[in-house]
């Protein structure tokens, strides 16, 4: 599911699903503009989501947020930081350390149709994710698997 938000359209991820491609162009296939990802990520893992938010912001042509964790759990895991945030090209703009921070990032969105000037990844794709995309009233878009 999408929806807007500012009059930008968003979806949202939660962790591991950074690590999939199809969950990204699912929500690129509905017309995202950023996708923002929730993240609990640990050490040693952390090189692998901020690999897998660049490769998701590239491949979709949209800007991507991933806040992560950092510090010490209860749990006794340690958690890798690294929030970030990519351009439509798949270059960062902001990368966090492994400390708590609050940072202000503007997104020029006239960047996702520059990206798309001379590639579109999503009208090259080879599969198209199966479901009908829905409109609600209340701007939510979702993909309706039947």
């Amino acid at each position: 599911v999408t929806t807007l938000w500012n009059g930008v359209r968003v979806g949202l991820l939660i962790c591991y699903d950074i690590e999939l491609p199809e969950t990204a162009r699912a929500l690129a296939q509905l017309g995202a503009e950023l996708i923002i990802v929730t993240n609990g990520n640990m050490d040693p893992y952390g090189p692998v989501h901020r690999t897998a938010i660049m490769a998701r912001a590239q491949e979709n042509q949209l800007f991507s947020v991933m806040v992560n964790r950092a510090g010490q759990g209860d749990e006794g895991l340690v958690f890798a930081g690294g929030s970030t945030v990519v351009d439509p090209f798949g270059r960062l703009l902001y990368e966090a350390g492994r400390e708590e921070t609050r940072q202000v990032i503007s997104l020029d969105l006239t960047q996702i149709n520059a990206a798309r000037r001379d590639y579109h990844y999503l009208n090259d794709r080879r599969l198209l994710l199966q479901g009908e995309a829905v409109e609600h009233p209340d701007g939510r878009r979702e993909l309706l698997i039947r």
